[in-house]
């Protein structure tokens, strides 16, 4: 399982494909190492949808109730990841 992803909202409080590639594969990876066949699935189909967003050269703003509500679900730990957009440079380096 790789390291939890770090990540910025956009100032309207969307989230970036960026954002939710990283969270996708995070989500994937923990869910394919847990056995967890079903929602292993789930994250690696929203994973490829972004992927090819990012692939296709659409860079949009994203609101999804599915990375909201597991994030919601495990906030103390997403606090901690979250850059703010006016530091969000950091996230490139």
């Amino acid at each position: 399982m790789g390291k939890r992803p770090r990540f910025t909202r956009t100032p309207d409080g969307s989230l970036t494909v960026k954002a939710c590639i990283d969270l996708c594969e995070f989500w994937f990876d923990e869910a394919d190492f847990e056995g967890n066949e079903e929602e292993a699935k789930l994250w690696q189909s929203m994973l490829r949808g972004y992927i090819n967003e990012r692939d296709l050269g659409l860079d949009p703003w994203v609101s999804s109730p599915i990375i909201e509500r597991k994030m919601k679900e495990q906030q103390r730990y997403w606090d901690a990841a979250y850059v703010p957009w006016d530091r969000r440079i950091e996230l490139a380096e």
